[in-house]
């Protein structure tokens, strides 16, 4: 028999803590973090007089229903929990009390939130609970940028010429590059020569760059530099805008992580396979595995890796099997090799090897650390460790995307979309570290939801 659901007025007397089931995340995060940390952080943005504020602590986890949820609005969030028994319950709001008004979250957060610390600072602590609770595990670390879409029309834009940025390691560089040019006699160089270049300046974020890489959408947009541990928690973020490579932007939070943790290894791309970058690492005690590089070279000319280096006697052999001698090392970084006129006039080779009267190879001052960083990535320790790094960062960045928003951003300016994105993180790693926690103190719970 066919039975029509009748609307039913229904009192129900029950508490809000008894409507949430027992696996709702929300009630897995409460149990085993503690936000009371937050008051202390923002204190000194409140008056002590006037009328009383929306709890500290509740725009914080507002914040974190809309992220956890993929909402991407506030206006959206703040009506999801007028509804949601489990929202209410997190937030210590009864059916009877109103849940403030969206626009009222909107300006506490551009007025008091988004121009300072606080969001790294509720990071920071979030990232303090989980060490204390023995989840981070930073034996090997992965780092890797991913980008995101800026709000600003790529095709609103200014061509302006400007000097190039510094190199993030150029002291390194220079100090590895003086020390060759002073053993030769040579003076010392106090700053590597910089170019100019044409930038895109967007008129809608001047902080943003023009992100162009491979086949991918060129398009107006952020780097997330995001480092994260053997367990996938994302130990640290910076940001920088789309137009930076991977080796300019990465030392920074590459630098705040290695002084904070003990780290053994760290896994990159290619995009990291750098001398100085690879000394900088292994001057804190840590390998450094990348991938496989092919070698360098004009089509249907010899290939770098053709050329053979002495070390003992400073020189280079080249596929015929002649000498090509150590003249000097340039302002840039590069020690030069020069072959003989006469070597290379009666060379067999010389229509695969050259266009001028004698063959010249640059070799990189780190060429040292380099031939060692791949020695490492064939052990077994560099292959296993390398081979994790898609299954840690990648994941963690997969997850951001699909599910929390990373993907892009409505907010402008960098400091900006680096609080939003470390917001994001943190909020990651709390729903990963109150499952963890979870399943360590009762391994048959069942994660329903």
């Amino acid at each position: 028999m066919m039975r029509k659901q009748d609307k039913q007025n229904e009192y129900i007397m029950s508490t809000l803590d008894e409507l949430v089931p027992e696996d709702n995340e929300l009630r897995l995060i409460e149990k085993h973090f503690d936000f009371e940390f937050i008051y202390e952080a923002t204190k000194p943005l409140y008056s002590e007089i006037g009328r009383p504020s929306v709890d500290p602590v509740n725009i914080f986890k507002i914040e974190l229903i809309n992220i956890l949820n993929g909402y991407n609005s506030i206006r959206k969030t703040i009506k999801e929990i007028n509804l949601n028994v489990a929202y209410r319950w997190f937030l210590n709001i009864p059916f009877s009390e109103p849940v403030p008004h969206f626009s009222t979250i909107s300006q506490l957060y551009r007025r008091k939130f988004e121009e300072n610390e606080v969001y790294e600072q509720i990071f920071l602590n979030i990232m303090k609970q989980l060490r204390e609770k023995g989840l981070i595990n930073t034996k090997q670390i992965y780092i890797d940028g991913t980008h995101i879409k800026a709000s600003a029309n790529k095709k609103k834009f200014e061509e302006i010429e400007v000097e190039k940025d510094s190199h993030a390691f150029e002291d390194i560089i220079l100090e590895r590059l003086n020390e060759t040019r002073i053993n030769d006699g040579l003076r010392e160089v106090t700053e590597l020569k910089r170019e100019t270049i044409t930038r895109k300046i967007s008129t809608t974020d001047p902080e943003c760059g023009y992100f162009v890489k491979g086949e991918k959408e060129k398009q107006m947009a952020y780097v997330a530099q995001v480092v994260c541990d053997e367990n996938g928690y994302a130990l640290d973020c910076e940001v920088v805008p789309g137009n930076v490579h991977d080796s300019q932007s990465c030392r920074p939070v590459l630098e705040r992580v290695l002084k904070e943790y003990d780290v053994s290894a760290v896994a990159a791309d290619s995009g990291y396979k750098n001398g100085a970058i690879a000394q900088f690492i292994l001057s804190y005690g840590a390998l450094f595995f990348t991938s496989y590089t092919r070698p360098k070279g004009v089509k249907g000319y010899f290939k770098t890796n053709e050329f053979i280096y002495d070390e003992y006697y400073n020189q280079i052999l080249c596929p015929n099997d002649k000498i090509l001698k150590y003249r000097r090392t340039d302002t840039q970084g590069y020690k030069i090799f020069e072959a003989n006129k006469n070597d290379c006039e009666s060379c067999p080779f010389k229509s695969r090897c050259t266009t001028m009267e004698a063959k010249q190879v640059h070799l990189s001052v780190f060429h040292d650390i380099l031939e060692y960083i791949e020695e490492l990535r064939h052990t077994d320790y560099g292959k296993e460790t390398y081979k994790k790094r898609k299954e840690k960062i990648e994941r963690l960045f997969g997850d951001g995307k699909e599910k929390y928003g990373m993907r892009y951003t409505h907010l402008r300016g960098r400091n900006r979309v680096r609080n939003h994105i470390l917001l994001t993180l943190g909020c990651m790693n709390l729903k990963k570290g109150a499952r963890h926690l979870e399943r360590l103190s009762n391994p048959s719970f069942n994660f329903a939801n």
